[in-house]
């Protein structure tokens, strides 16, 4: 995903981030962000780490929602972060940096070079962070255990342009992200590995057609 920060100095950016009076705080591994937000209103980039938007319903099951890493940018103003259900978890020791929403738009900056690529790169970002969620969607809309899992491979040797890549997630993480029994995926998966249409090795997985 590209950086809201793009085609902006260091310089500029301090000047930026003083202008929209921007929070830094830092949250250690397994800890949730939303105990230490009190706005509904941020937006949330993160400098570095990795988080995830999980809910929790009330059979006790988790599903990710988004699984976030350095750069990335999430919104409370924007999702349902208000219901008692979801949270955010750091997975990893993570800094994130806090915007007010309403503040970007109300800044007295507005005519600076700066602040209109700020802008520019927070509408793009917005714009591709609908086009996952979009084919987040395809993907568990598949009916089968086999059906969600083979779209969400080839979506990430798509989006990496390789047919061999890192998984992000670990087992449990992957089925909690796919909304499916985790038993049931990993038969699924070894059904795919003997079929000869994935191979799994040190955490990486190679699509084989």
């Amino acid at each position: 995903m590209a950086s809201i920060f793009k085609e902006i100095g260091t310089k500029d950016k301090e000047k930026l981030l003083k202008e929209l009076e921007a929070i830094k705080m830092f949250f250690n591994k397994n800890s949730s962000l939303l105990e230490r937000i009190s706005k509904s209103n941020l937006i949330g980039i993160l400098k570095f780490g990795s988080v995830q938007i999980i809910r929790t319903d009330y059979n006790g099951n988790v599903i990710i929602i988004s699984d976030l890493r350095e750069g990335d940018i999430f919104s409370t103003k924007f999702s349902l972060l208000d219901n008692a259900e979801y949270d955010i978890i750091a997975k990893e020791d993570s800094e994130i940096i806090f915007i007010d929403y309403d503040y970007i738009l109300n800044i007295n900056q507005k005519k600076s070079i700066y602040y209109q690529k700020f802008l520019i790169n927070f509408i793009n970002i917005m714009g591709e962070m609908i086009y996952y969620q979009n084919k987040r969607i395809n993907v568990l809309t598949r009916k089968t255990t086999r059906e969600k899992l083979l779209e969400y491979f080839y979506n990430e040797s798509r989006k990496r342009y390789s047919k061999t890549f890192k998984l992000d997630f670990n087992l449990t993480e992957l089925a909690e992200y796919l909304s499916i029994d985790r038993a049931a995926m990993m038969r699924e998966i070894k059904h795919l590995k003997e079929d000869k249409i994935i191979e799994i090795s040190n955490g990486k997985l190679t699509m084989l057609n």
